[in-house]
């Protein structure tokens, strides 16, 4: 299989930070429910791993501009900020470290507010990872990346994120799965997010791309026979 062509870690990001600030938008209309969605604009985000292209909800009356996003015209970005970009990574695992992040940025809400939001995050993340996939796809990208993340006895171990993200027929990017396992990467967490993407409908690759990580290609061929 040919090495990857696309950034994964970034097109993860896009969607995740997509979902953060609809999640915001969501926030704002339950206490504004005289205002309306009014779709969205697009916004290039400058960030360490790279741009990410963002959708950036707006409302149809009052004014909103979502809060996650750095202030106009600011190009550094702030270690809070990297901060917030890294619990996203995360989130795949656990949320604690994403409340921690908004809180501790200086956003215009409360702890209560940034909970509503967190709490609209999980349900859209986990409507991400469990939605039904289309049977076709032109090419699957697959990543495990390497991480060390704090369980909850607060100590720090290793693990990886294992993502799947598609490329339709028609051209256009989706992240399919996105699932955190502590431990090395092995054949048997492949497996069960190549049955993860299996059960949800996926049944015709053209491509697969990844890294040459001993296994993967035997592992695809017994999923995806036709490979």
């Amino acid at each position: 299989m040919p090495k990857s062509k696309i950034n994964i870690l970034n097109s993860l990001l896009e969607s995740l930070f997509n979902l953060l600030l609809l999640s915001e938008r969501e926030h704002f209309l339950n206490n504004n429910p005289e205002d309306i969605a009014n779709g969205f604009y697009k916004h290039k985000l400058l960030i360490s791993f790279g741009p990410i292209h963002l959708n950036v909800p707006r409302n149809r009356f009052l004014h909103f501009r979502p809060s996650i996003l750095p202030k106009p015209y600011k190009h550094t970005l702030s270690q809070d900020y990297n901060n917030l970009i890294k619990s996203l990574i995360l989130s795949a695992k656990s949320l604690n470290s994403l409340r921690f992040s908004l809180k501790n940025m200086d956003l215009p809400y409360s702890n209560e507010d940034i909970d509503s939001i967190v709490d609209e995050f999980a349900d859209k993340l986990k409507e991400l990872n469990s939605r039904e996939l289309k049977s076709d796809w032109f090419a699957i990208y697959l990543d495990a990346k390497v991480l060390e993340v704090k369980n909850k006895n607060n100590i720090v171990k290793q693990g990886c994120l294992y993502t799947f993200v598609g490329v339709s027929l028609q051209g256009k990017k989706e992240i399919l799965l996105s699932r955190f396992f502590y431990g090395n990467e092995s054949i048997e967490k492949w497996k069960i997010c190549f049955n993860d993407i299996k059960n949800r409908g996926v049944s015709r690759v053209l491509l697969f791309i990844s890294d040459d990580f001993n296994g993967i290609n035997k592992i695809i061929s017994s999923f995806f026979p036709l490979f």
